[in-house]
């Protein structure tokens, strides 16, 4: 499990990767017409790269060097899932998938399932992407975290605890989404204390199970701030975990494409 955990922050919290959280915290005060310049140059990257996709080259062919914004809105087709599915060798480079790509699968919002395929590279960036929402959220680097997104950290069975992992490498208390009831909230409530969490990160559902206990047994954890995804979260759940770890509930949403 060390290891396993070790592994994750050697590959994703490496110096590329703090660069490039780096560099797009620092583009956040940029005046728009730089984003704009910038937006330009990334759609024309784009269309090159579209010429290689056959769903795309009819309409990658014909772009244009400026005004690649308006193009993209009025020409280039929106694309559900249906078709997608139906069609995938056509929204794959040449028609087949990259050597040098992860698989990955995805029910997605739509609960419909769907294989797709990611770079490295795309992992990565994400990982940047995550860094400069924790900042948002008050999180500075070296700062504890506590982690409740259904990672398995202990056998099912288990009754007594720990009911967690302590990743010593990333800082972070991973808690076990599976045993979270009316027993065991104060004892992860304690241990969250006592470990120094600033800021949790959770699937909504989660953090509100966990945070309904809580209030039922009148805990109230302070924290930073909570990190939620993976999930829709309601205002119903924003309420309640705000309420519980007197603090504000920061969503990511992203997707498995690793794209946006």
């Amino acid at each position: 499990m060390i290891l396993k955990y070790a592994g994750r922050h050697v590959l994703k919290r490496n110096p590329w990767v703090m660069g490039w959280c780096a560099d797009l915290m620092s583009r956040e005060t940029a005046p728009p017409v730089v984003h704009e310049a910038r937006q330009e140059t990334l759609l024309r990257r784009i269309f090159d790269s579209a010429r290689q996709v056959p769903a795309y080259l009819r309409h990658a062919r014909k772009a244009p060097s400026e005004n690649c914004l308006d193009y993209l809105r009025d020409s280039f087709p929106m694309i559900d899932k249906t078709s997608l599915l139906a069609r995938r060798t056509e929204f794959l480079p040449g028609g087949k998938p990259p050597w040098r790509t992860t698989v990955a699968a995805t029910s997605g919002t739509t609960g419909t399932p769907l294989d797709v395929h990611r770079s490295l590279g795309s992992i990565l960036w994400e990982e940047a992407f995550h860094l400069q929402h924790w900042h948002w959220a008050g999180w500075r680097r070296g700062q504890r975290q506590s982690v409740l997104r259904g990672d398995m950290v202990v056998p099912v069975d288990r009754r007594n605890p720990p009911f967690w992992f302590k990743d010593s490498a990333g800082g972070q208390l991973v808690l076990s989404t599976r045993h979270v009831d009316g027993r065991t909230a104060p004892l992860m409530a304690e241990e969250l204390r006592r470990f120094g969490a600033m800021q949790l990160r959770a699937y909504p559902s989660a953090a509100y199970e966990l945070a309904t206990h809580l209030e039922e047994a009148a805990i109230r954890v302070p924290l930073t701030s909570v990190i939620t995804g993976s999930e829709m979260l309601y205002d119903f759940q924003r309420k309640r975990i705000e309420s519980a770890f007197q603090c504000k509930v920061f969503d990511f949403y992203s997707m498995a494409e690793r794209v946006a």
